[in-house]
């Protein structure tokens, strides 16, 4: 079969039949014949059809499609094979079935040109390679699509090399090998900041190709990543982004069996010494004295970490090596004034360097936030390290088993910290932990909130509610239009500005001040301020936030917990369009407030700013302890059971 177009018609030959049609519902557009080739016209096609998206296929004169499949010899497109009548353009294609088919103005898609096979089969230390099957159409260019996952940023990549191997006359497999470069990115550097430190974003990779036949459509296919073993050969593809600086992909398969992949910018001194490690024998990097590595985020010295890093520096910092890690773009570095001396830039040389020698990871959330990068080889030195978990809050209301659970192949701490028997029992049944791993000793940063406590005098004039949701599953990659859309937003959009709260700002002198979740900060400034302060975590520290408020309306979050430690009321807003589903079945037995599921409930319950003794009587059955010993107890128990040497 072959196909070509003079300035106004399509021409078909060696087709096989005796008569061609276009079929379209009940009507029938037939095609004339002159010397066994079929002709159309642009006319003819515009007075058939105009229905855009809407797909005809060619049929025989006993009402057969036309399948490409049965034709033994090579089937032929002309170059630039559509026809265009001021920018109204017919495309001849054969689809995914292998029919012919004719599209009026729309593009058609790749979908129906490879075999949905696209796959990973290497990863060298710069570049990576893969392949595709496809058919009747050969590619003449290769494109690499690497996109964001929560940010609306796309990078691409046309300088690929490939090659393609003949499998038939119609079928191709195609071999490319990619190489990213320091141009894409420069470029995606300049549309998202957030590559720089610690970058959270993750990114999914996509191919498409061009033909010389008639342009595709825009959408691309994810490359499949199918084979894990190819991981453990090599995770990263290394390239030079600029005279400082190196940058990392580290290589991965999603759940689905997708390629996808973080991105790092590494600097070159902090390169060189990694490079340095694979040839050395970790042996030899062993200190005297124990080292420990405190981390939080990276870019935060505020939580559990820090509390417990300064309890180490002041009384153990002659018997151990203890540092905190953070990045230099923190806006927590006011915190550490006195420490600098023990404070790790992230993503130093220095930074490798301790965690070479580190013996424990002390750390809040996951412990992956004491690498600089991510890799293989980190991934498996972080795993033979020692880690005491002293966790971000107190586990209640949401079950976090499966971000905090022990697996059967990894490891993701040694000590995990609770505070009260309940949650021991909860964490040992439902987080796979054993009677040893769990220490029953509070958290570090509960030391500081019982001593404001025991010297706090109540102010009877502050009337600040501060307002603070958790996160929620699947909401925080949602797209602003998207977030604007969901249960959350609305629901505390409509609380925020509700009338009743201008009222008792004005009447009543109250202070509402509004905070997201760190998982949900990119979404403050959607949320309506004519009555709130819509609070940013660059600008204000939760603790000092806690402790300047009089009341406390929360959903899920931990926050609740150490609110009510300060003997400060607590609400639970929890509208049914917004219930969690990880939700403990235990949450209202020891829950230290009310739960309330409807606004005007909820604003009635903020009249009453003081903690009901009801509540009080609770806090022993979330906290078991009445004194600022914590960090005392977490560190005798690392001592004893992780066989710390102090002498």
């Amino acid at each position: 079969m072959r196909i070509t177009y003079d300035f106004n018609s399509i021409r078909i030959e060696d087709i096989g039949v005796t008569e061609l049609y276009l079929q379209a519902r009940k009507e029938r557009l037939t095609f004339k014949k002159e010397k066994e080739i079929f002709s159309i016209t642009i006319k003819e096609l515009l007075c058939f059809f105009t229905e855009e998206n809407c797909p005809l296929h060619f049929i025989n004169e006993n009402g057969q499609l036309i399948d490409s499949s049965f034709f033994q010899k090579k089937v032929e497109f002309h170059k630039n094979n559509y026809l265009n009548n001021e920018e109204r353009i017919y495309y001849v294609y054969i689809d995914k079935n292998d029919l012919l088919t004719i599209v009026f103005k729309t593009k058609p898609s790749i979908f129906n040109l490879y075999s949905k096979n696209c796959e990973i089969t290497n990863i060298d230390k710069t570049s990576f390679e893969f392949y595709f099957k496809c058919k009747y159409f050969k590619p003449i260019a290769v494109v690499l699509y690497i996109k964001s996952r929560n940010k609306k940023i796309e990078i691409s990549s046309n300088e690929l090399f490939f090659e393609i191997i003949d499998e038939d006359e119609n079928f191709f497999r195609v071999k490319v090998r990619a190489n990213i470069n320091a141009d894409m990115i420069e470029k995606l550097e300049s549309q998202s900041k957030s590559i720089k430190n610690y970058n959270v974003e993750a990114y999914d990779l996509h191919f498409s190709y061009r033909i010389k036949e008639f342009p595709l459509s825009d959408y691309p296919p994810r490359i499949k990543f199918n084979d894990k073993k190819i991981l453990q050969i090599n995770d990263e593809v290394w390239g030079e982004a600029n005279e400082r600086e190196m940058f990392l992909l580290r290589l991965y398969p999603t759940k689905q069996g997708n390629l996808s992949c973080r991105i790092f910018l590494v600097p070159k001194l902090t390169y060189n010494y990694y490079l340095s490690m694979h040839k050395r024998n970790k042996k030899e990097v062993r200190e005297k004295k124990p080292v420990i590595i405190c981390v939080e985020y990276p870019e935060k010295a505020q939580d559990n970490s820090f509390v417990f890093f300064k309890y180490l520096l002041t009384y153990f910092g002659d018997k151990i090596n203890v540092y905190y890690l953070l990045a230099d773009n923190s806006k927590d570095i006011k915190n550490i004034k006195g420490f600098e001396d023990n404070i790790i830039q992230y993503q130093s040389s220095m930074h490798l360097i301790l965690f070479e020698k580190a013996d424990i990871v002390v750390h809040s959330h996951t412990p992956n936030y004491v690498l600089p990068f991510f890799s293989n080889f980190l991934e498996e030195m972080l795993d033979e390290k020692q880690k005491v978990f002293l966790q971000h809050g107190i586990i209640g209301s949401k079950d976090v088993s499966s971000i905090y659970g022990r697996e059967t192949t990894k490891k993701f701490t040694d000590l995990f910290v609770v505070s009260s028997d309940r949650e021991k029992k909860e964490v040992i049944k439902n987080y796979n932990y054993s009677d040893a791993e769990v220490i029953l000793t509070g958290l570090a940063r509960f030391d500081n909130i019982i001593k404001f406590r025991n010297l706090k005098k109540d102010d009877c004039k502050n009337k600040t509610v501060l307002i603070m949701p958790t996160w929620q599953k699947g909401l925080d990659n949602l797209s602003d239009r998207q977030f604007r859309e969901s249960n959350f937003f609305k629901i505390y959009n409509s609380f925020i500005t509700n009338p009743q709260i201008a009222n008792l700002i004005s009447d009543e002198k109250y202070e509402f001040k509004f905070y997201l979740h760190h998982n949900f900060q990119k979404y403050t400034h959607l949320f309506d301020n004519r009555f709130v302060q819509i609070l940013t975590e660059d600008s204000y520290n939760v603790s000092e936030l806690l402790r300047e408020s009089k009341l406390l309306v929360t959903d899920y979050s931990s926050v609740g917990l150490d609110f009510s430690l300060m003997y400060k009321k607590v609400i639970y807003y929890r509208p049914d369009e917004i219930a969690a589903e990880e939700t403990s079945k235990q949450e209202t037995n020891f829950l230290p407030g009310k739960i309330v599921k409807i606004e005007n409930d909820l604003i009635s319950e903020i009249q009453i700013l003081d903690q009901s003794e009801e509540y009080r009587k609770l806090l022993h059955y979330i906290y078991k302890f009445n004194d600022s010993n914590a960090c005392q107890r977490i560190m005798g128990e690392m001592i004893q059971k992780l066989d710390i040497k102090i002498f």
